[in-house]
C-alpha cells in the first residue's frame, strides 16, 4: 500500500512542508491503518463517524492508551484538513480510552549492581552512561571523544556552542 499514489502524495506534503521523519512515519501508519480498517475504502469516500468508529474501536478492541488514540487522531485530522481538503467536524460518541499510562519500572541498588556486574567493556560503558547520566540511548550512542572532558569525568553539552 505505501507504493499508492494516494500515500505517495502525502508522502511529499509531509516532506515539502517539512514535517519531522517521525511525524510522516507516525502518520502515515495510522492513515494506512485506517484504510485497512474500512476494507481499502478511499478517505475521500467515509464520513466524521467513520473516523469516530475507528478511533473507538482502537480504544475498544486494541485497547490502546489515551496517548496513541489521540495520535491516530491528529493524523486523520491531519489528512482531512491538508490532503482531502474537509477539514473533520466535531465527532460524535467517540470512546475514550481509559488505558493507564504505565509507570516505569525502577530497580533496586541490588538489582542494578547485579546487571552491572553481567557488563563489560563498552556494554559496561554504555550502560553505566545511561544510569549515571540521563542520557537516552542514541545521545550515548553519538557520544564522541569532544563530548568528554579528561581532567574531570564530564560530558560537554555542545548544544549551545557555536562550532
Amino acid at each position: 500500500m505505501s507504493g499508492s499514489p494516494f500515500l505517495q502524495s502525502i508522502r511529499y506534503y509531509l516532506r515539502t512542508n517539512h514535517y519531522s521523519y517521525q511525524t510522516e512515519k507516525c502518520y502515515l501508519y495510522w492513515i494506512k491503518d485506517f484504510i485497512r480498517y474500512f476494507r481499502m475504502e478511499h478517505p475521500q469516500n467515509l464520513s466524521d463517524s467513520d473516523v469516530s468508529n475507528y478511533l473507538s474501536f482502537l480504544a475498544v478492541k486494541r485497547n490502546v492508551s489515551k496517548s496513541t488514540q489521540k495520535q491516530a487522531l491528529n493524523a486523520l485530522a491531519f489528512l482531512y484538513r491538508n490532503i482531502i481538503g474537509n477539514p473533520l467536524g466535531i465527532l460524535p460518541g467517540i470512546t475514550r480510552s481509559k488505558k493507564p499510562i504505565r509507570l516505569p519500572t525502577v530497580f533496586s541498588r541490588e538489582e542494578v549492581s547485579r546487571i552491572f556486574s553481567t557488563l563489560t567493556g563498552e556494554y559496561k560503558v554504555i550502560a553505566s552512561l545511561l544510569y549515571g547520566s540521563g542520557l537516552r540511548v542514541t545521545e550515548v550512542l553519538s557520544l564522541r571523544i569532544k563530548d568528554t572532558n579528561s581532567r574531570t569525568p564530564t560530558i560537554i553539552s555542545h548544544k549551545h556552542s557555536r562550532d
